[in-house]
């Protein structure tokens, strides 16, 4: 999990308040990982992505990140 845009709130803030919901909403605590940098998250989720699993990438805008989705994408394609 990371911020790609915090909204005018202090970096971190929003991720933090997910993490508590997922917590109390029954996630474990192992399934969840805070990245503060969006660059690394994205490569971080596409490095532990599985057959079947969805990802939900929620940029405020897609551009930035749209290149580096498509390379992970294509990197995935290839190894199937």
């Amino acid at each position: 999990m990371t911020d790609f845009d915090p909204r005018n709130r202090p970096m971190g803030e929003t991720p933090t308040l997910v993490y508590k919901g997922l917590i109390q909403g029954g996630f474990k605590k192992e399934n969840i990982e805070i990245v503060p940098d969006p660059d690394k998250a994205v490569d971080i989720l596409f490095s532990k992505v599985k057959e079947g699993d969805l990802l939900i990438i929620q940029p405020n805008e897609l551009e930035p990140v749209m290149s580096q989705i498509m390379e992970r994408y294509r990197e995935m394609v290839t190894r199937i």
